[in-house]
């Protein structure tokens, strides 16, 4: 980590400030398309934040990184940077692309084909040719049952029964990030304390929340298991 340098998700101008206080030295600017940290709300990206991150790499010549290993092909099939609207230069791609077989990929600009060219690395699983096949099933079959628009769906469906059940119960109901990967807590409970007690009840219940992650939908999801959860809940 000697060589990596942190900047607030959202904050523009203390990521400037940073670039400006190691001119010539940074090589790269990394984001996720949306902050999703544990133990506290998602963010979403500002236009200007994003739209501040191109100017800036453009004029300082660093490269603008997208790490889309946790929402890649949640939120669009090209890449979580068409759903915000923004420009990287990279893309790295996690095992989501091949439904959780060990894979991953790294797309670029064609400017930047040519230095990939003089890299050499190699891996483990380099040269197997099962999640390669599971990837481009994976790839196929999100395309053709149109699943980020199911999880969409089924997100958007648990997000406001949650909201209506806490409406319901004198209990405020906050949840952050895009429909297919919400974080739910309570606004009362900073420490998480209330939401690892609802988690645990839920648990016991048959269904799996979980209290300080945010939560991934699945194609798998049905509309009646969206029901069985606000049941449960």
């Amino acid at each position: 980590k000697m060589y990596t340098l942190s900047f607030k998700f959202n904050d523009l101008e203390g990521l400037k400030k940073l670039v400006s206080e190691n001119k010539k030295e940074v090589a790269a600017i990394v984001i996720t398309p949306h902050h999703h940290p544990v133990f506290c709300d998602s963010e979403l990206p500002s236009k200007e934040f994003l739209e501040g991150i191109e100017k800036l790499c453009k004029d300082e010549g660093i490269i603008f990184i997208s790490d889309d290993i946790r929402d890649g092909f949640r939120l669009d099939l090209g890449g979580s940077h068409e759903y915000f609207g923004f420009k990287p230069q990279l893309i790295a791609f996690g095992k989501a692309m091949a439904n959780g077989y060990p894979i991953s990929a790294c797309a670029g600009t064609e400017e930047l084909k040519e230095a990939a060219t003089r890299i050499y690395f190699t891996g483990t699983f380099h040269l197997s040719t099962l999640p390669m096949a599971a990837s481009l099933t994976t790839l196929k079959e999100l395309k053709e049952k149109k699943v980020t628009e199911h999880l969409f769906k089924m997100g958007s469906i648990l997000a406001k029964g949650l909201i209506k059940l806490g409406e319901e119960h004198g209990q405020e109901i906050k949840i952050t990030g895009p429909p297919p990967i919400p974080f739910m807590r309570f606004a009362d409970d900073k420490d998480l304390f209330k939401s690892q007690l609802f988690c645990a009840e839920a648990c016991k219940r048959g269904i799996y929340f979980h209290p300080h992650h945010n939560w991934f939908l699945s194609f798998a999801h049905t509309e009646e298991d969206i029901k069985k959860s606000l049941e449960v809940a």
